[in-house]
This record gives structure tokens, C-alpha cells and sequence, in this order.
């Protein structure tokens, strides 16, 4: 069996919409990949700060049945979560990168990409309250 690097570097990324800038425009389609956070740990990637935020929003740690509202949310947990959104734009996003347009992105667009991330907008529910 052989296998081209680039059909697997093409297969490890796919097109997503995200929300346009302003109500009623057009979705925007970006690429992203998969961030594999066991990678972003080991590079360093993700701050030891940031590690509890991280495991309690993708559920990466030994309670596998983690709830939204059993996250314990204050002022610092939040700018963890925020920093935590950004660290996964980076790991995602592929076109465009997100170091070239993160100065335009919206709030929406940042949870959109964060969703496909980590799975779904499940996790989030507990902001929305």
C-alpha cells in the first residue's frame, strides 16, 4: 500500500463557515484542521496557566462525563478561556492563518472555530447563561 504525503496533509484539513462580520452577511469559509491538544501540550503550546481551563472545556482528563456547569467559572478563569480560544485558532486554523487576521476576527468567529475544536458549542453552553 503506498500513500502520498500530500493527499494526507489535504485529508487532515477541511472547509468550515464561519459567521461573516455583520448580521445577515455571508458565511465565510476557512480551513482548519484538528488540533491535537496531547501535541500542544508537549510543545509547550498550551501555558501550565491555562492547563485546568483546558482540560475542563475538552473534557481531556479522567472525568470523562465532565458537564458544562460543573466548570467552576470566575474573572481569572475567563481570561483563561479566552487565551484558551486563541491558543486553538492558532492550532486550527490553516487559510487563513489566524496571526493574519486575528486584529478583524469577531467574537462569533473565535467560537465558531473554538467549537469545531473541541467538538461542539456543548461545552460552551455554560457562558451563555
Amino acid at each position: 500500500m503506498s500513500f502520498n504525503v500530500d493527499e494526507l496533509r489535504a485529508k487532515a484539513s477541511k472547509e468550515i463557515d464561519i459567521p461573516g462580520f455583520f448580521d445577515g452577511d455571508e458565511p465565510i469559509k476557512i480551513k482548519v484542521k484538528k488540533p491535537s491538544m496531547m501535541a500542544m501540550m508537549a510543545q509547550g503550546k498550551i501555558p501550565n496557566t491555562l492547563m485546568d481551563a483546558a482540560t475542563q472545556l475538552t473534557g481531556e482528563n479522567k472525568n470523562k462525563n465532565i458537564k458544562p456547569e460543573d466548570i467552576n467559572l470566575n474573572d481569572d478563569s475567563l481570561q483563561e478561556i479566552g487565551k484558551l480560544m486563541e491558543l486553538y485558532c492558532i492550532a486550527c486554523m490553516v487559510e487563513p492563518l489566524y496571526d493574519d487576521i486575528k486584529d478583524i476576527m469577531t467574537d462569533e468567529q473565535i467560537t465558531k472555530i473554538f467549537e469545531f475544536a473541541t467538538g461542539g458549542g456543548e461545552k460552551l453552553k455554560s457562558f451563555r447563561k
